[in-house]
């Protein structure tokens, strides 16, 4: 059992959260007023957080950013739970600290997977560390080996084959996964939402040679930015099946696209006619995420429709 402080302005939020908690088998401390729950904090021992964001006289920003300062509470779960569902304030709440996020209205099943999932990490023994990615987001996982500062390999298993997270235990990882390597391949596993993993403990010596290791929040931020960017262009995706046509292959995109191929996309498509969405992800050019914002610059720059 756990002990739960939910934070949220409205009543009837605050006993549907701790009914679903309390079923669970878990204990819960009910805050209404987020400016009382900085102060509770010091005087309860406590596992983690269920949070609102948009509250009165004091922001869930503001919230978690204190409990994130918070030697005591720094390194507790702590979820969000917001009606604000868009994809930038899902990914600012990860990037501010969060372990996960979820929509209101919310899958009281979902909720108590979801928090279970990030207290198993802080009470298993990491070399034993093993589990079900759609209950345990890979993010969580890898947030929690970060801070444990463990160096070893994270096998991951998913219906299109199998991948390899190296964590070298200084806060550096590694990553590859089907024709990916690096920042790209740690990218495309991200993007998972089934599958399995299990972490084995390793000397970083024995990590391949041959990949180049990068810093994990750095790989966070980038993925956040290709989420932030794909958000804004929501407008120019096609339908995910629909055909594509060419209509130029000369453009001059911001430099700050350089890292996408999306030359290499545009002579697909005029070398084979009616490529869809679909079949560009498919095609594996690009993780799923850079491929749909690759799509969409296309689109918005009209050497594609």
């Amino acid at each position: 059992m756990a002990k739960i402080m939910v934070v949220d302005d409205e009543a009837l939020m605050l006993k549907l959260v701790s009914a679903s908690l309390e079923e669970a088998g878990h204990e819960t401390l009910c805050v209404q007023d987020p400016r009382d729950a900085l102060t509770l904090v010091e005087a309860a021992s406590l596992d983690g957080f269920v949070l609102d964001i948009v509250m009165p006289e004091m922001s869930g920003w503001d919230v978690l950013a204190k409990l994130r300062s918070h030697p005591k509470t720094k390194s507790l779960p702590i979820i969000i739970l917001t009606s604000l569902a868009e994809p930038p304030y899902r990914v600012r709440a990860l990037r501010e600290g969060a372990n996960d996020c979820l929509s209101k209205p919310f899958d009281p099943e979902e909720l108590v997977a979801r928090l279970e999932g990030l207290l198993a990490y802080r009470s298993e023994d990491v070399s034993e560390l093993q589990g079900n990615l759609t209950i345990n987001p890979l993010h969580n996982l890898l947030q929690f080996l970060a801070e444990a500062g463990k160096p070893g390999y994270l096998k991951i298993f998913s219906k299109e084959g199998a991948g390899s997270l190296f964590m070298f235990g200084d806060g550096s990882i590694t990553a590859e996964y089907l024709n990916f390597v690096g920042m790209e391949a740690g990218e495309a596993l991200l993007e998972l939402t089934e599958g399995s993993f299990r972490f084995h403990l390793a000397d970083a010596a024995n990590h391949p040679q041959t990949l180049e290791p990068f810093d994990f929040n750095r790989m966070l931020f980038k993925a956040a930015w290709v989420a932030d960017e794909l958000s804004a262009r929501e407008s120019h995706l096609p339908d995910p099946e629909a055909p594509l046509a060419i209509l130029t292959l000369t453009a001059r995109f911001p430099s700050k696209f350089s890292f996408l191929p999306l030359a290499k996309m545009a002579l697909r498509l005029r070398d084979e006619p009616g490529s869809s969405m679909n079949d560009l992800i498919a095609a594996k050019m690009a993780s799923s995420e850079r491929t749909r914002l690759a799509v969409a610059l296309l689109v918005e720059y009209k050497v594609a429709r």
